[in-house]
This record gives structure tokens, C-alpha cells and sequence, in this order.
């Protein structure tokens, strides 16, 4: 798991969604993120979700409950398993969606034209 910061970058943290799922037994990534103390944010989900290029879930943290305010999903790629970034204050939150934003527009319009031209392409084919 990984922490991130607007001001220091990137650092990386135990994974304390592990430790969630290991006390309640739970095999249910939704069910442990909420037993770690966080809920989904309305409508802050980033990415083309049907084809799921690039997924971001935006979680906000109980403040009695949760380790970190925020807590955000990443699935930038498709087949593997997603990575989870704490986020301690708002300013990180918009720091990340900032650097986030760029590759989920670019997916979404490959997605695009893969789906216009009924056929798949290879990122070299756009160049």
C-alpha cells in the first residue's frame, strides 16, 4: 500500500487492509474497505468503468475510525490487482486526481477508438 503527499511524494506503508481482512476473516475487498473505516465518496470515481482501463474510487475515512481521511483505488491496469494510495489531507486528494486525470482521459478516448474501428489496437498504432 502507499501513502501519498502533495509535498513529500510517494512513500510506501503497511497494508493495513490486510490486517482488516485478516481480523474479520472477510474475503470481500468493499467489505474490508468498509471495515477499515471508509465509504465510497459520491461520484468520485475516475475512469472508463465499463471497460476498466483506468478505475479511481475516491474513499473517505470515518475520523474516528480510519487511519487516513482518504483512501483511493487504482486500477490502471486491466488484469491486475488494484493499488491502494492513503491520502491524509485534501490537497493530497487533488494532487493525485491531478497526475490520475491525464492517463484516464488518454484510456477512455484509446477505448474510444478501439470501439469505432471495431477493432483492437496497439498503443504503437496511435503514434
Amino acid at each position: 500500500m502507499w501513502k501519498f503527499s502533495y509535498k513529500y511524494g510517494w512513500s510506501e506503508i503497511e497494508d493495513f487492509l490486510t490486517h482488516t481482512q485478516k481480523e474479520t476473516g472477510s474475503i470481500d475487498l468493499s467489505e474490508d474497505i468498509r471495515n477499515a473505516g471508509y465509504e465510497p465518496a459520491d461520484a468520485m470515481s475516475i475512469g472508463n468503468m465499463i471497460c476498466g482501463d483506468v478505475i479511481m474510487e475516491v474513499y473517505v475515512g470515518n475520523p474516528e475510525r480510519a487511519h487516513y481521511a482518504y483512501l483511493v483505488e487504482l486500477d490502471l491496469l486491466a488484469g491486475c490487482d488494484p493499488q491502494f494510495v492513503a491520502l491524509k489531507t485534501f490537497p493530497d486528494l487533488i494532487e493525485l486526481i491531478n497526475k490520475v486525470l491525464p492517463i484516464a482521459v488518454a484510456s477512455e478516448k484509446i477505448h474510444q477508438l478501439r470501439s469505432s474501428t471495431g477493432e483492437s489496437m496497439d498503443m504503437n498504432s496511435l503514434f
